[in-house]
């Protein structure tokens, strides 16, 4: 997907949500975030963004990765209750 961080993010935790609440579920459920990204670099941008899909933030960990699936630049994979 291109756009900027902000866009990616808009979109990656509009699926995260969707797929939540499919389970009952809800972004502020979620206890811990992983995010792999292609570069590190990003992580400013992320970290200025990431905090406002959240009431309170999870735990979190972030992963520089070689390459992601489909020219990806970012992936985040999230542990939430249900």
């Amino acid at each position: 997907m291109d756009g900027t961080i902000a866009e990616k993010l808009d979109r990656i935790f509009a699926n995260v949500d969707s797929i939540l609440q499919g389970a009952n579920s809800s972004l502020n459920k979620i206890v811990k975030v992983t995010i792999y990204t292609t570069d590190m670099a990003q992580m400013p941008e992320i970290n200025e963004n990431y905090p406002k899909y959240f009431d309170q933030l999870p735990a979190r960990e972030a992963i520089g990765v070689a390459a992601l699936p489909l020219g990806a630049t970012i992936e985040i994979v999230v542990i939430a209750e249900v």
